[in-house]
Parts: C-alpha cells; sequence; structure tokens
C-alpha cells in the first residue's frame, strides 16, 4: 500500500515545474531554454553519423521538481539506440510509467542537454549496449532508486545495466546516498560524467 502511494507520489512530482518569481507550481511547460538553434547542432551530428548506438544523452530541466531532488548536474538520462524504422533518431528512457522508446526531439525538452560516449568499446559492443536497451522496453520504474536488481529501472540504472550487459567490459563506479540502515547504492549523471567518458555533444 505504501510502495503503490509512494509511485503516485513521484510520477504527480515529476510532473511539475516550480518557478521562484513568481511562486507557481505548473504542469509540464514548454518553456525550456534547450531551443531550436541547440537542437539543430546535435541533429547535425546525427545526419554526419557522429551519434553512436550507447551513446549516452543526460538532460537537466532547471525548473523541475525531480532536478531539486536528484543529485547532480543533470536529472535524467537515456541511451541513443540508433534510427527507428522511419529513419529518426531514437531514445530508451526509463520514466516514472516504465522504460519507453521516444524521438530525439521529445528527449530534448529540457534547458540543457549532453551526450556522453565510453571509450575503449568496440562497435559490436556499443550495439550490444543499445540491443540490451531494448530488451528492458516495457520495464516498471523503479521508485526505490535501488541497484539492488533490473527487476525495475529508473533513468540511470538503465544506462548502467545495459552497459554491464557487455560483460563487465564498463561499469560505472556507483555513489552512495543516505545513512546508517538508510544508505543505498545508486548511479547518478555526476558518477558517469567522472568515468571515462568522452563528450560528444554539450550546449555551448
Amino acid at each position: 500500500m505504501l510502495k503503490k502511494l509512494w509511485s503516485r507520489l513521484m510520477i504527480m512530482l515529476s510532473c511539475l515545474m516550480v518557478y521562484k518569481y513568481p511562486p507557481f507550481l505548473i504542469v509540464r511547460p514548454d518553456l525550456y531554454t534547450f531551443r531550436g538553434e541547440d537542437y539543430t547542432r546535435l541533429m547535425d551530428l546525427y545526419e554526419r553519423g557522429v551519434l553512436l548506438p550507447g551513446d549516452i544523452i543526460m538532460r537537466k530541466t532547471n525548473s523541475s521538481i525531480t532536478f531539486g531532488l536528484v543529485p547532480g548536474p543533470f536529472d535524467h538520462a537515456g541511451l541513443y539506440v540508433g534510427a527507428t524504422s522511419k529513419g529518426s533518431p531514437a531514445i530508451i528512457q526509463a520514466v516514472s510509467t516504465g522504460v519507453e522508446l521516444v524521438s530525439l526531439y521529445d528527449f530534448c525538452r529540457a534547458d540543457d542537454i549532453i551526450v556522453v560516449r565510453p571509450k575503449h568499446i568496440p562497435k559490436h559492443l556499443r550495439h550490444k549496449v543499445a540491443t540490451q536497451a531494448y530488451h528492458y522496453l516495457g520495464r516498471p520504474y523503479d521508485f526505490d532508486f535501488s541497484y539492488n536488481d533490473d527487476s525495475r529501472l529508473y533513468c540511470f540504472e538503465l544506462v548502467g545495466r545495459c552497459y554491464e550487459a557487455i560483460k563487465n567490459t564498463y561499469k560505472f563506479k556507483l555513489s552512495t546516498l543516505g545513512y546508517w540502515i538508510f544508505r543505498k547504492k545508486v548511479l547518478l549523471s555526476k558518477d558517469i560524467l567522472a568515468s571515462d567518458v568522452d563528450v560528444v555533444f554539450e550546449r555551448g
């Protein structure tokens, strides 16, 4: 019962934006600072084949309540998995309704975007990372933010689990959150950025 209430609360919070001046709570406004020219630069990388399956894309939404709750410079992550059958770039992400496939355009409704790529991973293993992401489609969201197993996944955990699928060739160092018996291991954006990655795209 408590877990269901917690899940519903987190879904509600993920839909709210907070604005200090004036002090309003707004449901999903479309006022983001990642603009058309930024998206054009990112699409140019896609069209030139610079983006590769397995690239990690992270975003930040300054006014999101969840941005204040999630430590680190970015509050959400997904995996670029290549083009869909219609030829548009696609991202697999874990959100409150579960793991889903979305367009790059929809993912970029945010205030900042960064794309990073773990180093020294051959092409065939990058495709395995993307394949693993497809395997997780429909998996429920992990509202406990626990890295214990992959039966439920939060966004950064989805990224970490997909890279662990390449036989421990690449594992991210986890952060510890909480105190005493409430301590838990989690993967956050700062852990991904602190690992051995190249920056493929960042908003300049």
